[in-house]
């Protein structure tokens, strides 16, 4: 007996000893291979149904304890066979405790878990409950003969047995000697090919265990009416079919598959095995309906010998495997790549990312695929290509193929070894009926082709994915244009570049696939006599090409016809920094598409570049009127291959620009140095082609004027640009309805012309406006007047940029408060609502707020307030002050039982103050009598941010709901817009903290009152972000926060003084919580967790904005936060620079909005 043995004999002894006679050892004995040990089991007590194990006051039972216990199972047993034929129980006396060993036994538990599981088994079998209800029953069990063994796998389901038994055959196909597998199914009597094998499917169940001998199965088959004769006769009916040869098999079917319980029960099968003499025995029985006596005579003798034979053989069962889809729940059940089951895929490229994912795909369960690759396999593949020695020399689509068919013989596979270029990129059904394809190439020619090809075709379009390894393999990308996206994946790798580009955090993913300069070292396997390529093992691409094709099956299953999608990942063992993204994912809807018939080139003007038109043409409807042309440049690229022209990104008139109601000229001033940041921003991508401009109220077709303006342009010796792109833009006064035209000119189009007179064909277009979800924050920072004129801005870049419409909640504070109610709570038009603004500045809140304190009650209650209030603030204060120096000086008491002196706090609120007066104030020229839950702009949410001085916390005012986590919710939230604004603008060092007592509501039923000190909302946040970022769960995908702040502290300030220090150390104190808070702002950019942000900073420096007529901070930083009146020059600069600023940022860093 070996330690674990005796280990397993101690166990069960201390179980015995404290079971109180439950359990008994009866012996223990050592044999060979094993311990066996008699125990016996108290089974009086157990509950008992008619229907369960007959169980008796004590069972006993074997346990075989093997030699590697703990780490194999023990085996248990009964000396008597009374649990035969019930689930579970196996040779009559087998039990099976665990229907997953492996997962359900733990070897730490022992004999403790063992007899522990033994005991629940008995429980469950005295109630008839071993396979209970609602649980998949444990199909029956036939044993095996001694060999050889055989291997039979039905591919496809049963036919339905209707109450009755069903009498038939069942397909085969031969894989080898000792395997057949079932892929059809014929009913008695219709014809069916070679080879196949009888089978019967029986409507009621057969007993737990199969028979092991030929005449016990008959006679459970006569149980069931089927006689001897009938299952002679369906061997015989089946052995007709077959040729001479063919492996030959009964089939048996018996309803035991399935739920516990349930009604629909669906067939298990095993197979019997027909030994190839008793075949040929079968086939001679047949001669019995032979017209030759002597035949007949032989037949009727030899199927005699084969109903003897069948009452002493046993019956040889063989291995079945299932495969039925009915029985068998797939293992990818549930992953990504089962998206493909059943679909037509093409795939170009079968190399080191195209071979591994064309055995993916078959694993996944495509139903065809079309492989294209010209490559042959060469002895260096071997290292990270799934070919092995003996495929070297073939062709890499062949061998593909034939590995595919090996994973699954019943896939459809073409390959082709022709070029992808002169193959489907060179025919008129380019997509091969394919449901989507996937090019792995990683060739730029392919790319190119296929946006031509794709482009000029008339043949529907199908998803197209490129999928592509880094040059160490340390990264990928995918790219995918659906169906109905514009483009094709060249279109969309253009686009990924781009954002890679412009994003500081995926910098990484820039360098690896568009590295600028470009690599100089590349790796030839074969230097001098093969193409370059990357360097990676089997295990790094197999990681990116699992991991690529995951991700594309995930976007197909959104379904989202009309867009494009990149994917950008590195591999997971790969050490990033902390502002490194270790995957991307970014989707794109389609733009606006313009054709010009004469060049022959189409124009892709993305969405973005679209909206920044539509801005500026906005912009100078509501700052020169809707009858004044304006204009601006173009940035993107042209591709003359297949003849493209993209645009990417727009400006407004240079500042040299002349706009009036009869034409537009486009100035240069600052174009230059706008292009050379763009193109060196994009690594080329983005860089001059033309200009756009309008006609208001007109079609959008060149004048004459416009036709010399592109001549003059083309015709400059300096200018490097072979071809110009002119787009026009039709607008109506009366609706939002634009018509686009483009026109490609060259410098030949001038050289045959009379009179400046050109004829050409055109093409008008009317502009699509799709409507786009509400799912953007806006904050609004404090700051006083200055905020105002700065928010002012802002607004205004918005509004011509149309995200105001997309707007879902509005979070303010102090100065911002005041503008954002303006806007939330009015439904007047923006050009209406800048004009109260702009009143409001000029005439400042100061005057009104004097005018509320001194020509109403508020003085007399304010004087009051200090006489009764204040004096009694005063001599609490006073108090407190003098109990805690005497304590301090006689040391009587624990400084613990005295926090009741910590009580002695102000009586009386403070019930006005000159923060009144401004309530009052605003309440008089602003909001009247509204309430923070009446009618908003939009529905827009609105948020006043305030802060609470006795417990140092955040107040939110809110069109949904007011609360601060101290105290509760607002009970009904009848809060007037004034009162929450006021809250919100109370300036500690001028203006009182607001004192007012609210009932709360806590745990939504509990209501009690109590007091609130509210000020300034900048004390706690003074950008107002903290109540939008995505943890709220504001339901944002992107944040615009527009901050009034200062920026970086000025170094002219020496502070010397007293006042000066504490004033220093609070700014910049102030400044830190500011740079934490937009640090979780580019932290929700990086994980994901934001779409995107723009940060409207008025202190930010301006070194990286490339505009050339910007309002430089210096003129407006250290502009006064108070709320006097505000001259018309410093409205101006403030506003101008927040409407510059945002504009520039959002075309730079969200321009999808």
């Amino acid at each position: 007996m070996t330690k674990e043995q005796k280990l397993a004999v101690e166990q069960l002894q201390e179980i015995a000893a404290i079971s109180d006679g439950l359990l008994e050892i009866i012996s223990v004995t050592e044999q060979s291979i094993s311990t066996k040990v008699e125990i016996s089991i108290s089974c009086g007590n157990m509950d008992k149904k008619p229907d369960g194990l007959p169980l008796r006051n004590r069972e006993r039972f074997f346990i075989l304890i093997p030699l590697d216990f703990p780490f194999d199972i023990p085996t248990v047993c009964t000396r008597h066979t009374r649990f035969e034929g019930f689930p579970h129980v196996q040779w009559k006396r087998l039990l099976c405790l665990y229907q997953s060993p492996a997962t359900e036994w733990n070897p730490s538990d022992g004999m403790f878990g063992f007899i522990d599981r033994l005991n629940i088994w008995l429980k469950h079998g005295a109630i008839g409950q071993l396979d209970p209800e609602g649980v998949p029953l444990h199909p029956p069990v036939a044993y095996l003969s001694s060999g050889p063994f055989r291997t039979v796998i039905p591919r496809v389901d049963t036919p339905p047995t209707e109450n009755q038994p069903w009498f038939g055959v069942a397909h085969l196909r031969v894989v080898s000697d000792t395997r057949v597998d079932i892929h059809g199914w014929s009913k008695m009597g219709e014809s069916a090919s070679s080879p196949v094998s009888a089978a019967i499917l029986l409507s009621q169940p057969m007993p737990y265990e199969f028979p092991s001998k030929l005449s016990d199965l008959l006679v459970e088959l006569e149980a069931q009416g089927i006689s001897r004769e009938l299952v002679l006769w369906t061997l015989q009916n089946a052995v007709l079919k077959n040729n001479e040869g063919d492996p030959f098999f009964l089939i048996l079917g018996t309803p035991m598959r399935g739920i516990s319980g349930s009604k629909k029960l669906r067939q298990h099968l095993e197979a019997w095995y027909i030994d190839p003499i008793i075949v040929k025995g079968l086939r001679i029985s047949l001669e019995k309906f032979s017209h030759n006596e002597k035949l007949k005579k032989i037949g009727k003798k030899v199927e005699k010998i084969i109903l003897e034979w069948m009452e002493e053989a046993p019956v040889e069962w063989c291995i079945v495997r299932e495969d039925r889809p009915e029985i068998v729940v797939r293992r990818d059940r549930g992953s990504p790549v089962t998206w493909f089951a059943g679909k037509r895929v093409a795939l170009w490229g079968c190399g080191a990312l195209g071979s591994p994912i064309a055995e993916f795909l078959a694993r996944a369960g495509v139903r065809k695929l079309i492989l294209r690759d010209k490559g042959v396999v060469a002895p260096g593949l071997l290292v990270r290509q799934p070919f092995d020695d003996s495929d070297i020399g073939h062709a890499k689509a062949a061998v593909v193929a034939k590995q595919v068919k090996r994973i699954r013989p019943d896939i459809e596979v073409n390959y082709c070894t022709k070029s992808i270029l002169d193959g489907p990129l060179d025919s008129e059904s380019w997509t091969e009926d394919a449901d989507i394809i996937i090019d792995t190439t990683a060739s730029v020619s392919v790319m190119k082709k296929f946006e031509l090809v794709r482009r000029t075709s008339n043949i529907p379009p199908v998803p197209v994915a490129s999928l592509m390894i880094g040059h160490q393999a340390e990264n990928g990308l995918l790219v995918l244009a659906q169906e109905e996206y514009d483009g094709g994946p060249a279109d969309v790798y253009r686009r990924a570049k781009i954002e890679a580009c412009n994003q500081p955090h995926l910098k990484h993913f820039a360098d690896e696939f568009w590295p600028d300069p470009s690599r100089t070292e590349i790796f030839q396997p074969e230097p001098g006599c093969s193409e370059s390529t990357f360097v990676g093992s089997a295990a790094d691409v197999t990681v990116l090409a699992g991991a690529m094709l995951n991700r594309l099956a995930q976007i197909l299953a959104e379904d989202m016809s009309s867009t494009a999608s990149a994917y950008f990942l590195t591999q997971p063992y790969l050490n990033m920094k902390i502002d490194q993204n270790t995957y991307a994912s970014f989707n794109w809807g389609g733009g606006q598409i313009s054709q010009d018939p004469h060049s022959g080139y189409e124009v892709r003007i993305a969405a973005s570049a679209w909206s920044e038109i539509i801005g500026w043409i906005r912009q100078n409807q509501r700052t020169d009127g809707s009858d004044t042309e304006t204009g601006g440049i173009l940035f993107g690229e042209r591709d003359d291959v297949s003849q493209i022209i993209w645009v990417t990104e727009v400006t407004g008139p240079p500042c040299d620009s002349q706009k009036s109601t009869k034409g537009f000229e486009c100035g240069t001033e600052g174009v230059r140095e706008t292009n050379d940041e763009k193109r060196k921003r994009t690594r080329g991508s983005v860089q001059y082609i033309g200009m756009w401009h309008t006609h208001p109220n007109s079609v959008p077709l060149p004048s004459p004027i416009d036709f010399l303006g592109m001549k003059k342009i083309l015709s400059t010796t300096d200018n490097p640009t072979p071809k110009s792109l002119l787009l026009i833009v039709g607008t109506n006064t009366d609706s939002d309805t634009f018509t686009i035209g483009t026109f490609v000119f060259k410098r030949s189009d001038f050289k045959n012309t009379k009179n400046n007179i050109q004829v050409r064909c055109c093409s008008i277009q009317v502009a699509c406006q799709e409507p786009k979800p509400r799912r953007i924050g806006l904050a609004l920072s404090g700051g006083g007047s200055r905020a105002i004129a700065f928010h002012l801005g802002c607004l205004r870049a918005l509004h011509d940029r149309g995200i105001l419409e997309q707007v879902q909640v509005i979070s303010t504070v102090s100065g911002g408060s005041i503008i954002g109610a303006m806007y939330a709570y009015s439904d007047v038009p923006f050009e209406e609502f800048e004009k109260r603004v702009i009143t409001l500045l000029r005439q400042g809140i100061f005057r009104p707020i004097v005018y509320r304190l001194l020509f109403s009650l508020t003085l007399v209650k304010s004087v009051i307030t200090v006489a009764v209030s204040g004096v009694t603030a005063l001599v609490a204060g006073v108090f407190r002050w003098t109990l805690k120096k005497g304590i301090n000086v006689f040391k009587k008491q624990d400084k613990g039982k005295l926090s009741w002196i910590d009580n002695i706090q102000p009586p009386f609120c403070r019930w006005s103050s000159r923060t009144s007066a401004l309530e009052s104030a605003l309440r008089h020229k602003l909001f009247n009598d509204m309430k923070l839950t009446d009618k908003r702009r939009n529905d827009i949410d609105v948020i006043i941010n305030a802060t609470e001085l006795r417990t140092g916390s955040a107040f939110r005012f809110g069109s949904k709901k007011s609360e601060c986590w101290r105290f509760g919710r607002i009970a009904e939230n009848e809060v007037q817009v004034a009162q929450a604004v006021a809250a919100s603008a109370a300036y500690p060092a001028i203006l009182p903290a607001i004192d007012r007592r609210f009932t709360f509501l806590k745990n939504n039923s509990e209501q009690f009152s109590d007091r609130v000190i509210l000020t300034d909302g900048g004390v706690y946040d003074n950008l107002g972000i903290t109540c939008i970022e995505p943890e709220r769960s504001s339901g944002c995908d992107y944040l615009i926060c527009c901050n009034a702040g200062q920026g970086i502290l000025s170094n002219h300030i020496h502070p010397y003084w007293w006042v000066s220090r504490i004033k220093r150390s609070f700014e910049s104190v102030f400044r830190k919580v500011q740079d934490q808070g937009n640090q979780r702002l580019h932290n929700h950019a990086v994980s994901g967790t934001l779409k995107g942000f723009i940060l409207s900073y008025l202190g930010q420096n301006d070194d990286r904005i490339t505009l050339p007529d910007l309002v430089p901070r210096e003129d407006v930083w250290n502009y006064p936060t108070d709320f006097f009146a505000m001259n018309e020059e410093y409205i101006e600069r403030l506003a101008k620079r927040g409407e510059q600023l945002t504009r520039w940022l959002i075309a730079r860093y969200t321009p999808e909005l």
